[in-house]
């Protein structure tokens, strides 16, 4: 009988240089005469957000992700 040999691969992936932007809409109400001026505070997003990102993917053995690097 042959011995089990473990051949789950080994992957290591960096995000990098993260960028996210969208329109939102900020909406005050009610407004009130006294402090704090505002009883609530919602958010909303008018458009679908962007997201644009830099994934690197490498084998765990070709190329180590150290922190701090460039």
């Amino acid at each position: 009988m042959l011995p089990a040999v473990d051949i789950t691969p080994t992957m290591t992936c960096r995000v990098r240089m993260i960028q996210v932007s969208a329109i939102l809409r900020v909406s005050l109400a009610p407004v009130l005469p006294d402090l704090p001026f505002v009883g609530a505070v919602s958010l909303s997003l008018m458009t679908p957000p962007y997201l644009d990102f830099d994934l690197r993917c490498a084998p765990h053995h070709a190329q180590p992700v150290c922190h701090g690097c460039m």
